[in-house]
């Protein structure tokens, strides 16, 4: 069994930025913790995303298009990029997602 081990980094950068801060008096600093995407927040996002679609809930003869599927999972894949980065979007345009 071969299994990739993952690289550390050489230096420990909030062990050192801690010791700074010691030295000068100043209580640890704490990391912060981003949001844990788990099956539940996904399946959130993708149905946040997919009501911008009222016609695929509504209509009984609905019929799926490729370009469809693709807009809706790139959305999907970008608003959980920006969730795991912990950049809030109020509002953005069509053009900031997809280049």
């Amino acid at each position: 069994m071969s299994a990739e081990r993952k690289k550390r980094a050489v230096i420990n950068p909030v062990k050192t930025l801690n010791l700074l801060r010691k030295e000068r008096n100043l209580p640890p600093a704490t990391e912060s913790n981003p949001l844990k995407i788990t099956k539940k927040v996904i399946h959130q996002v993708a149905v946040e995303v997919w009501r911008k679609y009222p016609q695929s809930l509504t209509d009984p003869n609905y019929t799926l298009g490729e370009m469809t599927l693709d807009l809706v999972n790139q959305e999907i894949t970008q608003k959980i990029d920006d969730l795991r980065r912990g950049v809030v979007v109020k509002q953005a345009a069509l053009k900031d997602y997809f280049n």
